[in-house]
């Protein structure tokens, strides 16, 4: 099964920040991925919420191949989505749920198969005229997308014979109605309905909503802020760094990692280095003209606004010795100095490559962001105290499962059609098998089998022999 790209751009809509869902939101952006070890560590996340909280007895991810003969990780529920055969969502289809309804429940937490997952009744609805005013409130306008949650809230409506349909409330700007819809539908006035619950006692959507757009225009706001300063040569190319706004927060949506990385090169990265050598000839004033730019980023260094991968993906096309020299030079401004802290932390695994001297420079520059600031003393002090001594150990333990991992891969090439490292994971395939390797935290194995790109099972083992023989036996590799 190939699943068209640009369908699923224009349809998967993620706008829950909250931690509860993080798992259905990360997969917003996994159709980009690669099946490689960050789609495996996806895999793994879903299939450990799957033991940990029981949930569906089909498998909850599956892989799809893209027509490019790559691989991404999906959940099953945004497949189904996808290739769903239902009625689009009607007015009609509304009229007909609330006809000779006797009550509506408005109920805590999500829907998940048209049924709620919480129990908590947050609103009963009983009188006709209130009923009504309810119907008329979820008219809808705009279908055809698919929230990348569960929502917030349930509308469960009742008849005479039972419950009819649990609808799912979406962040108070849509509905969902499984099975009977294919997509979400678009509330007319989804304020409007917040303000009708929270007049009688439930406040929360109406919250959350208000808190939302609050991020989001904080979100707009640093994206304006990140476009003022971007270096002028790009402004001519700005459309091919392709900005757009998703979901109310403008993005980025660059194509793949930087040449550094040994990754493809995103087809803009080489206009956009033409444009700043023509305007600045001189590699240094380059680098210092991104640094500047990465450095006016929102500040954190992972969880960051992904079109701040941009700055990060063209920097990483010069080497980290000329990013030291263009700071080393002593002209570097504090915002430069800021992008080349995290750019050297994202590029040098060798503390000395930056000398003391550039080190020192970069850590003045950082003294207001002490979270930066530990991070970049994570990898470049001497001897780290504190926070960074706890991210270096972090890092030290990181990098052993990433040599766990590129053992693995080593072992599974020979024999196989394919097979790739990345992270703390590998995967190999071989005909319609493939199987993924995680290395946990604890330097267990897990093993996930798939088979025409559907999941097959998996295991835990405990030694790398074992998860090697597992993976050959499963793909009849030698």
């Amino acid at each position: 099964m190939v699943v068209p790209l640009a369908a699923v751009e224009g349809a998967l809509v993620g706008t829950e920040p909250l931690l509860l869902r993080a798992g259905r939101v990360a997969l917003a952006c996994t159709w980009r991925v690669r099946f490689n070890a960050g789609a495996e560590r996806l895999v793994g996340f879903f299939d450990a919420l799957k033991r940990i909280f029981g949930g569906d007895k089909e498998p909850p991810f599956m892989t799809v191949r893209r027509a490019d003969g790559s691989v991404v990780a999906m959940d099953r529920r945004t497949v189904e989505f996808l290739n769903s055969k239902a009625p689009a969502p009607s007015e009609e289809s509304l009229d007909r749920l609330f006809a000779g309804a006797s009550q509506a429940r408005v109920i805590a937490g999500g829907v998940v198969d048209g049924k709620a997952t919480g129990n908590d009744s947050l609103l009963e609805v009983t009188a006709l005229a209130d009923l009504a005013e309810l119907r008329n409130l979820l008219r809808i306008g705009q279908s055809g997308r698919h929230c990348m949650c569960y929502g917030d809230h349930g509308i469960e409506v009742s008849g005479p014979e039972g419950v009819r349909a649990t609808l799912g409330l979406h962040h108070g700007s849509s509905i969902r109605w499984d099975p009977e819809w294919a997509s979400d539908a678009a509330l007319v006035d989804g304020h409007r309905l917040l303000e009708w619950l929270a007049a009688r006692g439930v406040e929360g959507p109406l919250r959350n909503l208000e808190a939302d757009r609050r991020r989001q225009e904080e979100a707009a706001k640093a994206a304006e802020r990140w476009r003022r300063g971007a270096p002028p040569c790009l402004a001519a190319i700005w459309d091919e760094l392709s900005p757009r706004a998703d979901a109310g927060f403008a993005m980025f949506m660059p194509d793949g990692g930087g040449g550094a990385s040994g990754r493809k090169t995103p087809p803009y990265v080489s206009r956009a280095l033409g444009a700043l050598k023509d305007a600045h000839p001189d590699e240094r004033d380059q680098i210092l003209a991104l640094l500047g730019w990465l450095g006016a980023g929102a500040g954190p260094w992972s969880g960051f606004p992904g079109y701040e991968a941009v700055a990060e993906t063209l920097l990483s096309q010069y080497r980290p010795a000329s990013v030291v020299a263009a700071v080393e030079a002593g002209e570097a401004s504090p915002l430069q100095l800021r992008g080349a802290a995290r750019i050297l932390f994202r590029l040098v695994d060798d503390r000395e490559t930056v000398p003391p001297v550039v080190r020192e420079r970069i850590r003045v520059g950082l003294a207001d962001a002490p979270d930066n600031l530990a991070s970049f003393d994570s990898a470049f002090a001497d001897a780290p105290s504190g926070k960074a001594k706890e991210l270096r150990e972090a890092r030290e333990r990181a990098g052993v499962r990433r040599r766990m991992a590129q053992d693995l891969v080593q072992a599974l090439a020979p024999g196989n059609d394919r097979a790739q490292a990345g992270g703390y994971g590998a995967s190999a395939e071989k005909g319609q098998r493939t199987v993924s390797l995680f290395v946990e935290e604890d330097h267990s194995y897990h093993v996930i089998r798939f088979e025409d790109r559907k999941n097959a099972g998996d295991r835990r083992v405990r030694s790398a022999s074992e998860a090697i023989a597992e993976a050959r036996k499963w793909l009849g590799s030698t």
